[in-house]
């Protein structure tokens, strides 16, 4: 009879010795507390002199009802001295908060069954405080008591590596599910920018549960993308800190810097005055992030370059071939295989990593100095596989702008003034007559002044014939033409540097003057008020370099 009772007591310590292990595992309403009762043990929740949870009934239940001088002397009491019930007491409160959302999200289509609560009025303050209590009383707690006001000291050991951490992954747990669950319910922006605070403060410590990490790049994935430009900074925010937070896995910020530029992917679909915003915004969050990860942020932009570079050689060979010993004229099957380059995402993507390795070199770092080479022969490739014609110069535009901004800020050279003079002579060049006169048929009128070319690849055959457009065409082309110079005029070389383009220029001058009036305007090209004085200028800055 005492060897059954014996048998008995050990197998209930046996049972309660193995239920901590069990308690690692996600927050549910059937569940008991995830938290060992330690503290409880040593009659520690007595001392404390609060309202008593059981374990039996720890979630809302019961602190649902919890009254305001109650919630009061609760949020006194963690930010004094935070201890395991004060703390689960208040994941209890976030957890409540959100089933009261979703309560009434569900109320609306069953009248019965919802749960009334008798003081609500709590639970709305609860998100609010969380960004300002809950994560210093978790991070302190998994150091075993330790302050956690450090500032940026206190990422510097990972939280993992602390012995009470692994009591703190329940209720990290809790507190992630809890705003997912609000994510779905409280759509309004103020309180999106609120969880996604709570889950940037939580970042040190979610970044070791994989499922929690996972739940809250998805959250934030979706949200960077949202309308609301405040928004889209909280959930960039939370990326961010997470992709920085110590000792986070490869896995981890592999995830971070892929989700930010799937992101901006995913906005350059089209370019329009309304999506500008969005797209300049994610760029720079983009670029902030390698910046901040170099070594992840290398792998992934080189990777990426790589897949750029493979499309582009997929292209060419795909629409382009020799026949007699001359190149192919262009094709149906080159005009579908040039889709994809003169496409938004193809060229944001060129101008997305010419704005990190400028970025880069403006601020001194050298991280991201091997991935200059593959960049710049990939947009000189993207150069060329662009047609001549004067309707894609946009495109060509874009790409030289591009090295121009390199060149500029990395003060290698890149040959800028090649393909700005190349875009000059096919501007200037007399437009087809049969083409002027079906325009001119068509009763096409044209602007007067110039354009905004930012906007656009390729330009219609009427516009293309148009005197606005030649004109936009040229003032862009110089002034990326200066920007390229600039730079080679700090070296000795200059002055034979420019000859050739000095030249070229005078020619591109005589063609203008020679050609006839343009599509829908009587009056002829600036061409030559533009260029000579463009002209005299360079070569006075080159006589100004010989002399010094």
């Amino acid at each position: 009879m005492r060897h059954s009772e014996d048998s008995e007591s050990s197998s209930s310590d046996s049972e309660q010795s193995e239920h901590p292990e069990q308690r690692d595992e996600e927050f549910s309403e059937d569940s008991d507390d995830d938290v060992s009762d330690d503290s409880s043990s040593e009659g520690e929740m007595d001392e404390e002199g609060m309202f008593e949870v059981s374990d039996e009934d720890m979630f809302a239940d019961n602190v649902a009802y919890m009254s305001s001088e109650q919630y009061s002397e609760l949020e006194s009491q963690i930010e004094a001295q935070p201890s395991w019930k004060r703390v689960r007491t208040f994941v209890d409160l976030l957890v409540a908060y959100g089933r009261l959302g979703s309560a009434g999200a569900e109320g609306q289509k069953k009248k019965g069954g919802v749960r009334v609560m008798a003081d609500s009025e709590v639970l709305m303050q609860t998100p609010a405080t969380a960004v300002r209590l809950l994560a210093p009383a978790l991070i302190r707690l998994a150091k075993g008591g330790e302050s956690a006001t450090g500032g940026e000291e206190e990422g510097a050991v990972p939280m993992n590596q602390y012995a009470s951490y692994a009591r703190t992954r329940p209720l990290v747990k809790a507190s992630v599910n809890a705003i997912t669950e609000m994510s779905s319910v409280y759509v309004s922006a103020d309180m999106l920018c609120t969880l996604f605070n709570i889950l940037a403060s939580l970042a040190p410590l979610l970044v070791h549960i994989e499922m929690c990490a996972d739940k809250a790049l998805h959250l934030a994935k979706e949200h960077l993308v949202n309308v609301d430009p405040q928004v889209r900074l909280f959930a960039y925010v939370c990326i961010r800190a997470m992709a920085t937070a110590a000792g986070a896995s490869d896995q981890v910020v592999d995830e971070c810097c892929k989700t930010v530029y799937m992101g901006f992917m995913s906005v350059c679909v089209k370019r329009t005055v309304h999506s500008l915003p969005m797209v300049a915004f994610i760029r720079s969050c983009t670029v902030d992030l390698y910046m901040a990860v170099p070594e992840y942020g290398l792998r992934h932009a080189f990777a990426y370059i790589r897949e750029l570079g493979v499309f582009l050689r997929t292209t060419l060979k795909g629409g382009v071939g020799a026949l007699g010993g001359k190149r192919m004229r262009v094709k149906k099957e080159k005009a579908a295989s040039l889709t994809g380059v003169l496409s938004w995402r193809f060229m944001s993507a060129l101008r997305l990593w010419a704005a990190l390795v400028i970025k880069s070199s403006q601020a001194g770092s050298q991280d991201f100095d091997g991935i200059i080479y593959a960049l710049v022969e990939t947009m000189l490739c993207a150069f060329r596989a662009v047609p001549q014609a004067v309707r894609f110069a946009p495109a060509r535009l874009h790409i030289m702008s591009a090295l121009a901004g390199i060149q500029s800020a990395t003060e290698m050279h890149i040959p800028v003034v090649a393909g700005c003079i190349e875009v000059l002579q096919n501007a200037a060049y007399p437009p087809n007559v049969a083409n002027l006169k079906r325009i001119q048929q068509k009763g096409v009128t044209q602007k007067n002044g110039l354009l905004d070319l930012s906007l656009v690849l390729v330009v219609s055959p009427s516009v293309a014939h148009s005197v606005a457009y030649r004109e936009t065409l040229l003032l862009d082309t110089l002034a990326i033409m200066l920007t390229s110079m600039r730079v080679t005029a700090r070296t000795a070389a200059f002055p034979e540097f420019v000859t050739l383009p000095i030249h070229q220029i005078k020619e591109v001058r005589r063609m203008a003057v020679k050609s006839k009036p343009y599509a829908g305007g009587s009056r002829p090209s600036k061409y030559p008020a533009i260029l000579r004085p463009f002209g005299k200028d360079v070569a006075a800055w080159c006589d100004k370099c010989v002399r010094l």
